[in-house]
């Protein structure tokens, strides 16, 4: 069995399902469905889908002394995650998230980051976990993250790492260090193009498959570039692999895109870390995003590690 550590972001999510077929304009009243919270944040999706494949998973988040933090901690608790790397913070709330999903599934999100821009790692474990998710986070956390990687020996046996628009735009200094120290990056079409340019690589009128070669040889580690519909692609040596977006069941009515991002790069850095072979990884890694999207929030749908093999 796999240890994972996940760190990174977790919020308290407001899921408001509505009867419209794409996203209301501004100013427009709607009439909502469906209203639920759930806990949501790329590493509390992670977590998750890590503990559904069978691995024993802990967290490295903050979150703040409020109701929104105890419900994230319940929720990492009934899910099998441990917590006793959770920091919890004084004077900040949790962080919130007002996600609303339309007939067509394609969520939009609007947060508070709260607690989880306090987030510092600086107690990080070396000794922790075989395999080390990070996920979105603050400058003080990758700094302490970038240390404990480039120490010797290695902490982390596998290193996979999954930064937002955000970070690699405004955190960029602070998020390299971590990329040249991880094994598998993850990142969509459009943080692809904007690491590139951060990295003063040329990237205009390049397709994905050359911008996904450019940073491989940058760094060195395997890169995977996810673009909604159209699949997603994978380094793998000499090789670029291509998976095209998995065939999901028919849709239920209330469905969404939200999570599946996070689920796809958790069940890729898994069955990587796990042996399996990049093609073979990233079917598996489009199958598990997939069934994620046929779920209105974005951590029940994920498969367990049974259901995977029927």
């Amino acid at each position: 069995m796999l240890k994972v550590l996940c760190l990174g972001g977790v919020t308290l999510d407001v899921l408001v399902a509505i009867e419209a077929e794409v996203q209301p304009l501004p100013g427009q009243k709607q009439e909502a469905s469906h209203i639920e919270l759930a806990a949501g944040g790329g590493a509390m999706n992670a977590a998750t889908v890590f503990n559904r494949l069978g691995a024993q998973v802990g967290i490295h988040c903050a979150i703040g002394r409020d109701e929104a933090g105890e419900f994230i901690l319940r929720t990492l608790t009934q899910s099998n995650v441990s917590t006793t790397n959770v920091e919890v913070v004084d004077d900040t709330p949790t962080g919130k998230a007002i996600v609303t999903i339309p007939r067509s599934g394609d969520a939009s999100v609007m947060a508070a980051r709260g607690a989880n821009l306090r987030l510092r790692a600086d107690s990080i474990s070396i000794k922790s976990a075989d395999l080390l998710y990070v996920t979105a986070a603050p400058q003080a956390a990758y700094r302490a993250i970038a240390q404990r990687l480039s120490d010797a020996p290695r902490a982390f046996e596998f290193v996979a790492f999954n930064p937002g628009m955000g970070q690699i735009i405004a955190d960029f200094a602070q998020c390299e260090p971590v990329i040249a120290e991880c094994d598998l990056l993850v990142v969509n079409k459009n943080e692809a193009r904007q690491l590139a340019q951060q990295m003063d690589l040329p990237c205009a009128g390049l397709s994905v498959v050359d911008i996904c070669r450019s940073l491989d040889r940058r760094y060195g580690g395997l890169v995977c570039i996810t673009d909604g519909e159209h699949g997603a692609w994978l380094t793998g040596g000499a090789e670029i692999f291509h998976e095209s977006v998995f065939e999901s069941p028919a849709l239920p009515h209330q469905h969404s895109t939200l999570g599946a991002g996070d689920t796809f790069g958790a069940t890729l850095a898994y069955m990587l870390a796990l042996g399996k072979t990049t093609e073979e990884a990233l079917q598996l890694a489009a199958r598990n995003a997939a069934a994620t999207v046929t779920r209105l929030d974005a951590n029940s749908g994920a498969l367990s590690i049974k259901e995977f093999l029927n």
